[in-house]
């Protein structure tokens, strides 16, 4: 008993102290694309206290038909998220506990603007959270990086698609990942050298 209230606190106080990292100032996640999806940290308590200072995604498209956590965490890294949690409404909700580096995007906008597409992800009905699949158009172009409030967002075109304006949703040296952000997304793995 006493070793299960001592674990208890603390789990308690890792999300606590989990809770209070300044998502603005952070940019680093363990969930660079929708394959590390297992990375996704899984907040069941309906305490907005959890979600304090990580950045909101939207809710989650209820696509779903099995009970499990995988296709939830999924969906999330997906969205470009690495927490997941389930609100007062019963609903799960996206969040990232960071934001993508504008410098360094700004940084591979200047040495080019078309870039290579490496894979397309699609959300799926069913078990499978989300489907990979080769781009129609193998490349993409992208002009301006902004920040619009907490998130980062890429005006662009990616042939196939009539979005203009992509959410950025990580960013490193060699790649980053673009989403569509709207309720039936697609996210593009792109390379940058």
């Amino acid at each position: 008993m006493r070793n299960s209230i001592f674990s208890f606190i603390l789990f308690a106080l890792s999300l606590t102290s989990f809770a209070q990292v300044d998502a603005s100032s952070n940019h680093k996640t363990l969930v660079r694309r929708p394959h590390d999806y297992a990375k996704v940290r899984d907040v069941y308590h309906p305490d907005t206290l959890y979600t304090k200072n990580a950045i909101f995604l939207g809710k989650m498209p209820v696509l779903w038909t099995n009970k499990g956590i995988a296709k939830k965490k999924m969906t999330c890294a997906m969205m470009g998220g690495d927490i997941i949690f389930f609100n007062l409404n019963g609903e799960w909700e996206a969040y990232a506990s960071f934001t993508p580096d504008v410098s360094l995007m700004q940084k591979h906008l200047a040495a080019k603007t078309k870039f290579t597409l490496v894979e397309k992800y699609t959300i799926k009905y069913g078990d499978e959270g989300y489907q990979v699949q080769t781009p129609e158009s193998k490349t993409g172009e992208f002009t301006k990086v902004y920040q619009e409030g907490d998130k980062v967002y890429l005006e662009g075109k990616i042939s196939g698609n009539s979005t203009k304006k992509f959410r950025l949703c990580n960013v490193n040296d060699s790649q980053f990942l673009v989403t569509t952000d709207d309720k039936l997304f697609s996210s593009y793995l792109v390379q940058v050298k």
